[in-house]
C-alpha cells in the first residue's frame, strides 16, 4: 500500500517484457509486430522490436486500445503452455486501458484510477517472465 504523496506508476509495460511499471524516461522506443498467426515468430519479433513497450508511454486512448487489440491477437496465438500467462498480461492491460479511460487524460485522476492495479503487478511481472522464457526456449 502506498502512503499519501507516493507516486503510483502510470505506465505499464506488457507481454514480451517484464510487465513491471516503468517511467517514460526509462521506456525503450516501441517497435511493431505484423501478426502472422505464428506465436513464436510473432513473439520473437515483438521482443526484438520492443513492440509491447509501446504501452509504456502510451496515454492516448486510441493508442491504448490499438495496443490492447494487438495483445488480444497475441493471446489468441499463445500455445497452451503459456496461454494463462498471456491471458494474465492481456487482462491486466485491459484493466489498465479501462483505468486510463476513466481518468480521461486527467493526471490528477490517474493515481486513483491506477491504484487498484498495484496489487496485480507481481503476478503480471512473473507471467511476462514466463512468456519471455518460453519464447527463448521454444522459439528458435
Amino acid at each position: 500500500m502506498r502512503g499519501r504523496g507516493q507516486q503510483v506508476p502510470t505506465n505499464t509495460t506488457t507481454a514480451a517484457n517484464s510487465g513491471a511499471p516503468t517511467s517514460p524516461a526509462t521506456a525503450k522506443p516501441a517497435g511493431s509486430v505484423n501478426f502472422t498467426g505464428s506465436f513464436c515468430g510473432d513473439g520473437k519479433n515483438a521482443i526484438s522490436n520492443n513492440a509491447f513497450g509501446a504501452t509504456a508511454g502510451a496515454t492516448e486512448q486510441s493508442t491504448l486500445q490499438k495496443n490492447l487489440d494487438l495483445l488480444n491477437k497475441f493471446k489468441a496465438e499463445a500455445p497452451s503452455e503459456i496461454k494463462s500467462d498471456v491471458a494474465t498480461v492481456v487482462d491486466f492491460y485491459s484493466k489498465f486501458v479501462q483505468a486510463m479511460a476513466s481518468a480521461n487524460g486527467d493526471p490528477t485522476k490517474m493515481e486513483a484510477a491506477l491504484a487498484p492495479l498495484q496489487s496485480q503487478e507481481a503476478g503480471v511481472q512473473a507471467a511476462g517472465q514466463r512468456i519471455d522464457a518460453y519464447v527463448t526456449a521454444h522459439c528458435k
